[in-house]
Parts: C-alpha cells; structure tokens; sequence
C-alpha cells in the first residue's frame, strides 16, 4: 500500500519579479510520508529558492504547494506543519540554548509551553547535554550551534524537516558526525527531510532520493533513487554500492549543467 504524501508540489512555477522570466517550473514533485529527499545542483539552480517555496517563506507565481496536508496556493501564505534549518544557526545571542529552542513555541499563533521532560527528550535526541543548554552561542562550538537549531526546527514535533546546507560550514568530521546524526533522528521521528546540498557524497549519503535541479527555468532534471543503501553509517561510506551511486548523481549532476549550457549557447544570437 503506498505511503501518504507529506509534499506535493503541482504547477509550480516562480520568478523574483512580475516582468521577470521563470527561475523554476516544477510540473509536479511528489515525495511519500518518510522519505529523505536532497535537492542538488550548480549554484543558481533554484534549490533554496524550491526549498522556501515548500517553506511557505516565498509565494509561488503559480501552482501550489500542498504540505502536510496544508496548502499554500499563489498569492496565499498558509502555516504549515515544518520545521526549518538554515545554513547559519540563526541564534538570538542572549539567550541560552535552551531559551533558542523554545523560542517557536513562544513566537507561535498560539504560544504554548514546552515540558522540561521534552526539551530534555530533544537536546538528548540531538547529543545535547544539561551543561550545553545553559550556554549562550558565544559558548558553544559551530557543531554545538548547529545541533541547537536542529532542536529548534523539531520542538514544535512537525512532519516536515526542511534543512539549507545546514553543515557548509562544518570541518568534515564534524560534517560526517552530523549527516548520520540527522539521518538517525529523521528514522526514528518518521520525518520527511528536503535538504539543500552541494555535496554529492552528503546528499547520496543521507538519501532515498537525490533530485538534481537545473535548466532555464530551473526544473527537475534527474530523480535518482539511492533507497538501496543500507543503514547509513560510516561504514556506508567505504561500500561499493554507495560510491557506484555517487558515480550515478554526478553524472546526472554534469548533464544538468551542460544542457544549460547548451541552450544558453542556442539562445545566443
């Protein structure tokens, strides 16, 4: 029986302005309830523009995006049950830890209050402990921060986890460390992830499915199924199947790029 879809997206299309040309046209994406997703592609290619269109930050010029059952049709913002990581933490810097976390519940429609036993459950689930959440950012390492803002995008317990090259930033051990901690709490939360990369081996890595973006407007040039690994750990990183699938993505990532090219060439006069 197939799965419910958390994301739908039907028609879409976007441009920065009313006289401008399309910088995405998405004729439909699907992605079921549960699966880990990572948008991939050339710098410009519209991934985090995709991204804070599924978000509900930007309006689509047409089309609409249904998320978790919430639709935001063009020219209407609709609330929508997801949790956000962007690629700087985003913390307010006189707050503790603790205090960054609930600031959603606090900001919210219906302000609410989080039970000490489940920010307790969070910063555990996302290798917190009591000392770090009592620190203000200035006290804490870009890993530490990063896994602060990871418990802020789920304190609020959504379906839907939106992440922006959330560990650009990060040394590659630390990176590593972080890829298979977010792939471990997306398993065990039942989430659905988009996550935004330019790391081929991280979006393999982390994924059931690696979507490579590219054209003029920007579309979905290749869905390529990476379902079949095995549990994503570090020993996933030295098997066969993971690099032949490595190979897969880029090359589909290089034929995105050059058929942009190759039509920007046929529309040069």
């Amino acid at each position: 029986m197939p799965l419910p879809n958390s994301l739908r997206v039907s028609g879409l299309r976007f441009q920065y302005s009313i006289a401008g040309p399309d910088v995405l046209d998405i004729p439909e994406l699907i992605v079921p309830q549960g699966q880990f997703v990572s948008l991939l592609g050339a710098s410009g290619s519209g991934k985090s523009t995709l991204l804070r269109l599924i978000a509900g930050l930007l309006l689509p010029t047409a089309g609409s995006v249904d998320t978790a059952h919430s639709e935001t049709p063009a020219k209407t913002l609709v609330k929508t049950a997801t949790g956000m990581v962007f690629q700087s933490p985003n913390l307010i810097p006189w707050r503790t830890a603790r205090e960054n976390v609930v600031l959603p519940a606090e900001l919210g429609l219906q302000p609410s209050r989080v039970s000490d036993r489940d920010l307790n459950g969070l910063f555990e689930l996302v290798g917190l402990n009591s000392n770090d959440t009592r620190k203000r950012s200035s006290e804490l390492s870009g890993g530490m921060q990063m896994r602060v803002s990871l418990a802020r995008a789920l304190v609020l317990q959504p379906s839907v986890l939106l992440m922006d090259e959330p560990f650009a930033a990060l040394d590659d051990l630390l990176r590593m460390q972080l890829e298979e901690d977010v792939r471990r709490i997306h398993d065990e939360r039942s989430l659905t992830t988009v996550l935004v990369t330019h790391n081929i081996n991280e979006a393999v890595f982390m994924s059931d499915r690696v979507l490579v973006l590219g054209g003029d407007p920007s579309t979905i040039h290749a869905d390529v199924d990476v379902s079949i690994l095995s549990v994503r750990n570090r020993t996933l990183r030295s098997d066969p199947e993971f690099h032949r699938l490595v190979d897969v993505v880029t090359d589909a990532l290089h034929a995105a790029v050059s058929a942009v090219a190759v039509s920007q060439q046929e529309a040069t006069p």
